[in-house]
């Protein structure tokens, strides 16, 4: 299969797939994917959506509901059940693989792309503490439009959290639908709390908030 691949790639479908290039997504992440990172984010995922993925110990399996808020996009069995044995998928046919291709895993990972997917984003890696958020912080309740507004960047790594550069291009015009219900409240709180320590003459800062996006 790989060869096929490399073959389609560099021959028949060379112009249609130039724009990506695999070697550099490979140096990109850093590192190959692997089906338990495909498992520890689906379980990180559920939870944000109220949902949680299930060890069947008796049967060796995993099963997880679709979260309300996707099941208008999957037209499959709500509940789902499978592994993330690539091996034991093989010897089993009539076991599912949760991987990339599978119905269900890939109306989820489409969801989250959706533009009301309220900036939804949880860990690749489990222990990875790096994560960077956008926000908009009012200055002043008598301006009105971008003016009224500082737009801010923060991110923290292994030494604390930080100011950086890197700020969205655009601020919304319309503010009431800032994202905000995915953000973990404790990175909000340290977000907060951070943000008192370098604005310590704005008042009520908590309140000025506009969460626009994060990511780990």
């Amino acid at each position: 299969a790989k060869k096929a691949f490399e073959l389609a790639y560099h021959t028949v479908f060379r112009h249609a797939t130039e724009p990506f290039n695999p070697e550099r997504f490979q140096s990109l992440i850093g590192c190959g994917l692997t089906l338990e990172d495909m498992r520890v984010w689906l379980e990180d995922y559920l939870k944000s959506q109220g949902r949680k993925l299930m060890w069947r110990k008796d049967e060796q399996l995993w099963e997880f509901l679709i979260p309300e808020k996707i099941k208008h996009l999957f037209a499959g069995e709500k509940k789902v059940t499978g592994t993330f044995d690539r091996e034991m998928a093989m010897r089993h046919p009539e076991i599912e693989l949760l991987a990339f291709g599978h119905p269900a895993m890939d109306v989820i990972l489409r969801s989250v792309f959706l533009p009301d997917a309220a900036g939804c984003a949880v860990p690749s890696k489990p222990g990875n503490i790096e994560f960077s958020a956008w926000l908009l912080m009012r200055k002043d309740e008598t301006h009105m439009g971008d003016s009224a507004f500082d737009l801010l960047s923060v991110c923290r790594n292994q030494s604390g959290w930080e100011l950086i550069d890197g700020k969205p291009s655009e601020i919304p015009d319309d503010l009431s639908g800032a994202i905000d219900g995915n953000l973990y409240d404790d990175i909000k709180s340290e977000i907060v709390e951070f943000l008192e320590d370098q604005f310590p003459d704005v008042d009520f800062l908590k309140d000025k908030i506009y969460w626009l996006a994060c990511v780990f």
